[in-house]
Protein backbone atom coordinates (compact mmCIF):
# COMPACT_ATOMS: atom_id res chain seq x y z
CA UNK A 1 0.00 0.00 0.00
CA UNK A 2 1.16 3.49 -1.25
CA UNK A 3 0.80 6.54 0.60
CA UNK A 4 1.27 10.21 -0.54
CA UNK A 5 2.07 13.42 0.92
CA UNK A 6 -0.59 14.95 -1.05
CA UNK A 7 -3.18 17.28 1.67
CA UNK A 8 -6.78 17.34 0.56
CA UNK A 9 -8.34 20.48 -1.61
CA UNK A 10 -11.44 21.91 -0.43
CA UNK A 11 -12.34 22.36 -4.24
CA UNK A 12 -11.44 25.98 -4.04
CA UNK A 13 -8.56 27.84 -5.79
CA UNK A 14 -6.86 30.79 -4.42
CA UNK A 15 -8.64 33.84 -5.95
CA UNK A 16 -5.49 36.48 -7.17
CA UNK A 17 -6.20 39.79 -5.45
CA UNK A 18 -8.30 37.77 -2.50
CA UNK A 19 -7.76 39.33 0.65
CA UNK A 20 -5.88 36.63 3.36
CA UNK A 21 -6.21 37.01 6.57
CA UNK A 22 -3.75 39.11 8.49
CA UNK A 23 -2.58 41.19 5.24
CA UNK A 24 -3.46 43.93 3.78
CA UNK A 25 -4.66 43.92 0.46
CA UNK A 26 -2.52 45.49 -2.13
CA UNK A 27 -4.19 49.38 -2.99
CA UNK A 28 -4.77 49.50 -6.45
CA UNK A 29 -3.22 51.97 -8.15
CA UNK A 30 -1.06 53.08 -5.32
CA UNK A 31 1.94 53.49 -7.45
CA UNK A 32 4.39 56.16 -6.82
CA UNK A 33 4.37 59.33 -9.08
CA UNK A 34 7.39 59.32 -11.61
CA UNK A 35 10.21 61.99 -10.60
CA UNK A 36 9.98 63.63 -13.63
CA UNK A 37 5.73 64.14 -13.21
CA UNK A 38 7.07 65.81 -10.06
CA UNK A 39 9.82 67.78 -11.53
CA UNK A 40 6.90 69.32 -13.92
CA UNK A 41 4.54 70.59 -11.40
CA UNK A 42 6.92 72.50 -9.56
CA UNK A 43 8.71 73.91 -12.53
CA UNK A 44 6.60 77.20 -12.99
CA UNK A 45 5.87 77.81 -9.89
CA UNK A 46 9.60 77.90 -8.56
CA UNK A 47 10.36 80.22 -11.23
CA UNK A 48 7.52 82.54 -10.79
CA UNK A 49 8.72 82.67 -6.96
CA UNK A 50 12.01 83.62 -7.54
CA UNK A 51 11.09 86.19 -10.18
CA UNK A 52 8.47 88.06 -8.09
CA UNK A 53 10.35 87.38 -4.84
CA UNK A 54 13.67 89.26 -6.64
CA UNK A 55 11.74 92.26 -7.96
CA UNK A 56 9.81 92.97 -4.30
CA UNK A 57 13.26 93.13 -3.17
CA UNK A 58 14.87 95.26 -5.92
CA UNK A 59 12.31 97.33 -7.26
CA UNK A 60 10.81 98.34 -3.44
CA UNK A 61 11.69 101.82 -2.36
CA UNK A 62 13.33 101.95 0.75
CA UNK A 63 12.64 105.96 1.99
CA UNK A 64 10.56 104.26 4.83
CA UNK A 65 13.83 102.76 6.79
CA UNK A 66 14.97 106.19 7.41
CA UNK A 67 11.38 107.55 8.44
CA UNK A 68 10.31 111.34 8.08
CA UNK A 69 8.88 112.23 4.97
CA UNK A 70 10.64 109.92 3.28
CA UNK A 71 8.15 107.54 4.43
CA UNK A 72 5.35 108.92 3.01
CA UNK A 73 7.15 109.39 -0.64
CA UNK A 74 8.14 105.66 -0.47
CA UNK A 75 4.86 104.29 0.36
CA UNK A 76 3.24 106.61 -2.17
CA UNK A 77 5.66 105.75 -5.13
CA UNK A 78 3.77 103.56 -7.71
CA UNK A 79 6.93 101.66 -6.94
CA UNK A 80 5.54 100.39 -3.85
CA UNK A 81 2.91 99.23 -4.78
CA UNK A 82 4.50 97.25 -7.84
CA UNK A 83 6.86 95.88 -5.35
CA UNK A 84 4.15 94.76 -2.67
CA UNK A 85 1.55 93.10 -5.51
CA UNK A 86 4.90 91.08 -6.70
CA UNK A 87 5.58 89.92 -3.05
CA UNK A 88 1.30 88.65 -2.71
CA UNK A 89 2.06 86.61 -6.34
CA UNK A 90 5.75 85.40 -5.51
CA UNK A 91 4.64 84.03 -1.84
CA UNK A 92 1.29 82.45 -3.50
CA UNK A 93 3.78 80.98 -5.88
CA UNK A 94 5.51 79.19 -3.72
CA UNK A 95 2.22 78.01 -1.99
CA UNK A 96 1.24 77.01 -4.98
CA UNK A 97 4.09 74.49 -5.34
CA UNK A 98 3.80 73.16 -2.25
CA UNK A 99 0.28 72.84 -2.94
CA UNK A 100 1.32 70.60 -6.67
CA UNK A 101 3.54 68.82 -5.17
CA UNK A 102 1.18 67.10 -2.27
CA UNK A 103 -1.32 66.61 -5.83
CA UNK A 104 1.79 64.03 -7.65
CA UNK A 105 3.57 63.12 -4.72
CA UNK A 106 0.56 62.38 -1.88
CA UNK A 107 3.52 61.13 1.00
CA UNK A 108 2.42 62.85 4.35
CA UNK A 109 4.98 65.24 4.31
CA UNK A 110 3.98 66.36 1.22
CA UNK A 111 0.46 66.61 2.54
CA UNK A 112 1.54 68.14 5.79
CA UNK A 113 3.58 71.16 3.13
CA UNK A 114 0.54 71.31 1.69
CA UNK A 115 -1.42 72.63 4.58
CA UNK A 116 1.37 74.20 5.97
CA UNK A 117 1.81 76.52 2.84
CA UNK A 118 -2.34 76.79 2.85
CA UNK A 119 -2.58 78.33 6.15
CA UNK A 120 0.51 80.57 5.58
CA UNK A 121 -0.72 81.94 2.49
CA UNK A 122 -3.86 82.84 4.28
CA UNK A 123 -2.72 84.52 6.68
CA UNK A 124 0.09 86.55 5.33
CA UNK A 125 -1.69 87.52 2.24
CA UNK A 126 -3.95 89.81 3.73
CA UNK A 127 -1.12 91.28 5.64
CA UNK A 128 0.28 91.75 2.24
CA UNK A 129 -2.53 93.18 0.79
CA UNK A 130 -2.40 96.33 3.54
CA UNK A 131 1.06 97.33 2.79
CA UNK A 132 0.33 96.66 -1.10
CA UNK A 133 -3.08 98.51 -1.08
CA UNK A 134 -3.79 100.60 2.48
CA UNK A 135 -0.27 102.42 2.79
CA UNK A 136 0.00 103.12 -0.57
CA UNK A 137 -3.49 105.00 -0.37
CA UNK A 138 -2.13 106.87 3.08
CA UNK A 139 0.90 107.69 0.88
CA UNK A 140 -0.78 109.32 -1.56
CA UNK A 141 -3.45 111.43 0.49
CA UNK A 142 -1.09 112.03 3.28
CA UNK A 143 0.90 114.93 1.96
CA UNK A 144 3.20 114.70 4.85
CA UNK A 145 0.63 114.71 7.43
CA UNK A 146 1.61 114.21 11.32
CA UNK A 147 -1.40 112.06 10.98
CA UNK A 148 -0.44 109.76 7.58
CA UNK A 149 2.60 108.90 9.46
CA UNK A 150 0.55 108.05 12.52
CA UNK A 151 -1.43 106.08 10.63
CA UNK A 152 2.02 103.97 8.75
CA UNK A 153 3.86 103.41 12.29
CA UNK A 154 0.17 102.12 13.94
CA UNK A 155 -0.06 99.50 10.99
CA UNK A 156 3.52 98.58 11.79
CA UNK A 157 2.87 98.29 14.81
CA UNK A 158 -0.65 96.48 15.61
CA UNK A 159 -0.40 93.28 17.12
CA UNK A 160 -3.29 91.65 15.05
CA UNK A 161 -1.23 92.40 11.75
CA UNK A 162 2.18 91.23 13.42
CA UNK A 163 0.21 88.05 14.29
CA UNK A 164 -0.84 87.58 10.86
CA UNK A 165 2.42 88.66 9.10
CA UNK A 166 4.42 86.82 11.54
CA UNK A 167 2.56 83.18 11.51
CA UNK A 168 2.15 83.31 7.72
CA UNK A 169 6.16 83.90 6.66
CA UNK A 170 6.21 81.18 9.60
CA UNK A 171 3.68 78.92 7.86
CA UNK A 172 5.51 79.46 4.30
CA UNK A 173 8.40 78.28 6.15
CA UNK A 174 7.90 75.05 7.43
CA UNK A 175 6.17 74.48 3.63
CA UNK A 176 9.24 75.26 2.20
CA UNK A 177 10.98 73.14 4.47
CA UNK A 178 8.66 69.97 3.87
CA UNK A 179 8.74 70.84 0.45
CA UNK A 180 12.34 69.86 0.16
CA UNK A 181 12.32 67.09 2.24
CA UNK A 182 9.05 65.61 0.54
CA UNK A 183 10.69 66.31 -3.19
CA UNK A 184 14.17 64.98 -1.58
CA UNK A 185 12.81 61.38 -0.51
CA UNK A 186 10.50 61.03 -3.93
CA UNK A 187 13.38 62.31 -6.73
CA UNK A 188 17.14 61.81 -4.59
CA UNK A 189 17.75 65.50 -5.15
CA UNK A 190 18.52 67.86 -3.53
CA UNK A 191 18.02 70.91 -5.84
CA UNK A 192 14.98 71.87 -4.02
CA UNK A 193 16.85 73.02 -0.87
CA UNK A 194 18.32 76.38 -1.64
CA UNK A 195 15.07 77.90 -2.68
CA UNK A 196 13.28 76.34 0.82
CA UNK A 197 16.12 77.93 2.75
CA UNK A 198 15.34 81.54 1.17
CA UNK A 199 11.49 81.47 1.46
CA UNK A 200 12.33 80.43 5.08
CA UNK A 201 14.18 83.61 5.54
CA UNK A 202 11.95 86.20 4.20
CA UNK A 203 11.47 87.02 7.77
CA UNK A 204 14.78 87.62 8.98
CA UNK A 205 15.39 89.28 6.29
CA UNK A 206 13.27 91.85 7.46
CA UNK A 207 16.25 93.34 10.04
CA UNK A 208 18.62 93.94 7.05
CA UNK A 209 19.50 97.23 5.44
CA UNK A 210 18.15 98.18 1.88
CA UNK A 211 21.71 96.65 0.20
CA UNK A 212 21.04 93.55 2.22
CA UNK A 213 17.84 93.16 1.15
CA UNK A 214 18.26 93.77 -2.50
CA UNK A 215 20.87 91.23 -2.20
CA UNK A 216 18.87 88.41 -0.45
CA UNK A 217 16.14 89.33 -3.52
CA UNK A 218 19.43 88.36 -6.21
CA UNK A 219 20.43 85.36 -3.50
CA UNK A 220 16.25 84.49 -3.68
CA UNK A 221 16.83 84.35 -7.49
CA UNK A 222 19.90 82.45 -8.01
CA UNK A 223 18.04 79.67 -5.18
CA UNK A 224 14.98 79.34 -7.81
CA UNK A 225 17.21 79.21 -10.69
CA UNK A 226 19.48 76.49 -9.04
CA UNK A 227 15.54 74.28 -8.22
CA UNK A 228 14.72 75.15 -11.99
CA UNK A 229 17.74 73.59 -13.19
CA UNK A 230 17.00 70.55 -11.13
CA UNK A 231 13.63 70.17 -11.67
CA UNK A 232 14.65 70.77 -15.55
CA UNK A 233 17.07 67.81 -15.34
CA UNK A 234 14.44 65.56 -12.77
CA UNK A 235 11.78 66.38 -15.29
CA UNK A 236 13.72 65.46 -18.52
CA UNK A 237 15.56 62.35 -16.93
CA UNK A 238 12.40 60.27 -16.77
CA UNK A 239 10.68 61.44 -20.09
CA UNK A 240 10.25 58.86 -22.15
CA UNK A 241 12.50 58.24 -25.15
CA UNK A 242 10.84 57.86 -28.07
CA UNK A 243 11.82 54.58 -30.56
CA UNK A 244 12.40 54.93 -34.30
CA UNK A 245 12.03 51.65 -36.40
Amino acid sequence: MHTTNERPTTGHTPVEGARIPGREPARVGAAAPAPGGVGRALLLPIAATGVLMAAYQLVRPYGDVAGGTGTLDAIASPWWLVAHIAALFGLAAFALAAVRLADVDGSRTARAARVAALAGAALVLPAYGVEAFGLHLVGQYGEGSPIALAIFHGSRENVTGLVFLAGGLLGIAVAGVLAAIAFRRRTGSWTMWPVAIAMALVMPAFLLPPAGRMAFGMLTLVAAAIAVFGLVRTASASAPVASHS
